[in-house]
């Protein structure tokens, strides 16, 4: 695939689970665990895809992972200050690259995801606890729990719904 492609096809795939997760995860959550607006969901999708991102196009899907993430910033905040928006984008996209520029570029398996998922969950959560801590907000220290929670079962989900589609592909594809 050309990286113009990529960009766009992981640009979109981000947005509609981001949409998908504010409008059924997060609601289903709330029935049974009302966590609060600045906690992180249980399951968050949207971390898969920028883990399986980055995998597989390395540097070349920045533009589409930025802006995808600027686009649903902006679609999830009522009031949207465009230098907070902006701040707290560059450091979830420093998070997310960050396993990438310590570890390369591995093969996509299983424990490639959950490690990348791990260490970018880490520090994504950090750094944004400490950003809305020290500037504004007062959180509370368990939003780093469910945030790591939430990235490591969505990325955990996302890789196996993407690999069970690959063996439908692969499948249909003898018949």
């Amino acid at each position: 695939m050309k990286k113009l492609d990529l960009n766009i096809l992981f640009f979109f795939g981000y947005i509609v689970l981001f949409v998908f997760q504010q409008h059924l995860i997060y609601p289903i959550q709330n029935q049974f665990l009302n966590l609060g607006v600045l906690t992180g969901t249980l399951i968050f999708l949207p971390h898969g895809i920028r883990i399986l991102a980055v995998l597989i196009g390395g540097w070349h899907i920045f533009p589409g992972l930025f802006a995808a993430h600027l686009v649903t910033a902006v679609y999830h905040l009522d009031t949207v200050n465009e230098w907070e928006t902006i701040i707290r984008t560059l450091l979830t996209m420093i998070a997310i690259y960050t396993p990438f520029i310590i570890l390369g570029n591995k093969s996509i398996n299983i424990q490639t995801i959950l490690i990348f998922s791990l260490i970018s969950s880490i520090l994504n959560s950090g750094l944004q606890t400490f950003y809305l801590q020290y500037t504004f907000l007062n959180i509370n220290p368990y939003v780093l729990f469910t945030y790591l929670i939430g990235d490591l079962l969505g990325a955990f989900v996302l890789f196996y719904v993407f690999r069970y589609v690959k063996y439908l592909i692969q499948t249909y594809q003898k018949l």
